[in-house]
C-alpha cells in the first residue's frame, strides 16, 4: 500500500466510486446539485447467469436524488478515459447499457440482465468508465448525469 495509507481486506467483486457532475446550467435539478459521492459494487455471487449492482449511498440527499427518478441508466463505456466520457456521454456507443427501475430502489441493489465479466479483457469491465444518468422529462434526448467513475477491484 502507498505511504501511510492503511490497507483494508478485499471484499471481492468490483467497485466504482461515483462522483456527481456539478452542472452549472439552470436546467439541472437542485436534487442533482445536492448529490455527494456514492459507490456501486458489482458481483456475480448468487446467480451464475447474472451480475448484481449495489449502490452504496451514505447520505439522504444523494439517496433522494437517485430515488426521485422513475428510471435511470447505468452505462459502462468502452474506455477508461473520464474526459472523453464527459465530452461524449450520450454520443459514444457504450460497451454495456442498462435501464434500471427506481421501483427496485428500496435496497439499492439491481440484478442486471446478464452476467458481466468482472475482470480485464475485451468484454471485462475493470478500468472502464461507468456513468449513471437520467433522461429529462420534457426532452427524451436530454440527459442528466448523476455520477461518473472508474470500475476497479474491491
Amino acid at each position: 500500500m502507498c505511504g501511510n495509507i492503511p490497507s483494508r481486506a478485499s471484499e471481492g467483486g468490483l467497485i466504482a466510486v461515483m462522483h456527481p457532475l456539478k452542472e452549472t446550467s439552470s436546467s439541472s435539478s437542485s436534487s442533482v446539485q445536492d448529490m455527494n459521492d456514492f459507490k456501486i459494487l458489482f458481483n456475480n455471487r448468487d446467480n451464475p447467469h447474472r451480475t448484481y449492482a449495489m449502490f452504496l449511498v451514505s447520505d439522504k440527499s444523494t439517496r433522494r436524488a437517485l430515488q426521485i427518478h422513475p428510471f435511470f441508466n447505468l452505462r459502462i463505456g468502452k474506455s477508461g478515459d473520464l474526459l472523453a466520457a464527459t465530452d461524449a456521454a450520450s454520443s459514444s456507443e457504450p460497451l454495456y447499457s442498462f435501464q434500471l427501475s427506481a421501483t427496485q430502489m428500496d435496497n439499492l441493489e439491481f440484478e442486471l440482465p446478464l452476467k458481466l465479466h468482472l475482470g480485464v479483457s475485451t468484454t471485462g469491465i475493470v478500468g472502464r468508465v461507468v456513468t449513471v444518468f437520467t433522461t429529462g422529462k420534457k426532452k427524451e434526448r436530454e440527459e442528466h448525469v448523476l455520477g461518473m467513475g472508474i470500475i476497479g477491484w474491491n
